[in-house]
């Protein structure tokens, strides 16, 4: 039996979770936003979601929740930075960006 790792994906499945991360990634945490403001709150949430449907927006923000990434909270969604830093890569504290 093959490890389904080893397979590749299809550009649907691609496209969707390149999308999902972006979304988990890109969102802000410290306020809860409506489905409509989601797309306006980040410039790469917007590219992701581009050309989409809100029923897809809002099927990706159903799954994030449903794996605790996400909070839900009358209709409004944060992103659960508790939960997604143990996905996030770590940083060098010597490292410094300049803009």
């Amino acid at each position: 039996m093959k490890n389904l790792n080893e397979r590749p994906l299809s550009p649907f499945l691609r496209n969707r979770y390149r999308r999902i991360r972006q979304l988990a990634y890109y969102l802000p945490s410290d306020k809860f936003l409506a489905v409509n403001q989601i797309t306006a709150a980040d410039i790469h949430i917007n590219r992701a979601y581009e050309g989409l449907t809100r029923p897809t927006l809002k099927s990706d923000l159903d799954l994030l929740v449903k794996h605790d990434l996400f909070v839900e909270q009358d209709g409004k969604y944060r992103s659960n930075k508790e939960t997604l830093r143990v996905f996030m890569p770590g940083t060098s504290a010597g490292i410094t960006r300049h803009y």
